[in-house]
């Protein structure tokens, strides 16, 4: 089951490609199951916490983040060569800052992944999904809270220890880039390490023979809300920040990981659109995560 778990492994390090609702929801979406090598079921389910502590923005003014993903899948095969999956993703993003910077309390987003899969050969495996869900504060929704992200890409296995992905992602937002291309490569040098090189996570894996993971990896974070407060002075906020991360995956059962990552957030900035409000920059911050993954 490891070239499955390569697999899983590689649509994780493509899929989410410097974006927006796509990129985070299915990489969120697909962790469960690509950290579970061993499983053979049809679902999986993942629920994780991340804490980036106070940060400064202006002199006097500062801003926390807590995050909290959930999510489920469930795959069901529809022949020998063909399986589609569906499930449901929900994130949501809390924020303690200093009254004077004006940002809303919570962010959120929840979406429905439909997906489908087709391996025509032990070499060739092409994929579709289309995650239609809304994104916003949730303080109101209307029709322009809703996207309906796609992405569609074609993995080519060229040996044994190595391969690629090309594809593309429509990602549905406004004001962050609605198409981008889906990349990503694998390399895995001998048995125990793996090396996956793409956007918006790049990073090194080693793993041991009782089935525990080391990593360190980078990763881009880039998400697009619908605001729907006017003391905020803008109607659409983007949050971005790039991550570096250390951590352990811990198998507690057959089919149940712990997973404890820390590191550091930076190149962090709020922006504003739609209204004549400047951006905020943040500080860089500690970065803690952790996760449970189940797949049965």
């Amino acid at each position: 089951m490891k070239s499955r778990s390569i697999c899983l492994l590689l649509i994780v390090v493509a899929l989410a490609v410097g974006r927006p609702a796509l990129g985070q929801e299915l990489f969120e979406g697909q962790k469960a199951e690509e950290r579970s090598p061993d499983h053979q079921g049809n679902w999986s389910s993942s629920l994780e916490g991340t804490d980036l502590p106070a940060a400064a923005v202006r002199q006097g003014e500062s801003v926390a983040l807590g995050e909290l993903k959930a999510g489920f899948e469930r795959r069901f095969p529809a022949g020998t060569h063909v399986e589609l999956t569906t499930g449901m993703r929900y994130g949501a993003t809390w924020l303690d800052a200093s009254a004077s910077l004006s940002l809303p309390d919570s962010l959120q987003h929840i979406s429905v992944p439909l997906g489908a899969q087709c391996r025509f050969s032990d070499q060739w495996i092409a994929t579709v999904e289309a995650s239609p869900g809304i994104t916003g504060d949730f303080r109101e929704i209307h029709s322009r809270d809703l996207r309906v992200p796609v992405m569609g890409h074609i993995r080519y296995q060229a040996g044994p220890n190595l391969g690629v992905m090309l594809g593309a992602a429509y990602t549905g937002t406004e004001h962050l880039p609605s198409l981008v291309p889906v990349v990503g490569v694998w390399y895995q040098p001998q048995q125990q390490w793996l090396i996956s090189l793409g956007a918006p996570v790049t990073g090194i894996r080693y793993f041991t023979a009782g089935g525990t993971q080391f990593f360190l990896e980078g990763q881009i974070n880039a998400t697009e809300y619908r605001l729907h407060d006017p003391s905020l002075g803008a109607r659409v906020l983007t949050y971005r920040d790039l991550r570096s991360l250390a951590g352990v995956e811990i198998p507690l059962a057959p089919a149940l990981k712990l997973a404890l990552s820390g590191g550091y957030a930076g190149w962090r900035r709020f922006k504003f659109y739609e209204e004549n409000r400047p951006d905020l920059g943040v500080e860089g911050t500690f970065v803690g995560r952790a996760a449970l993954l189940l797949a049965w």
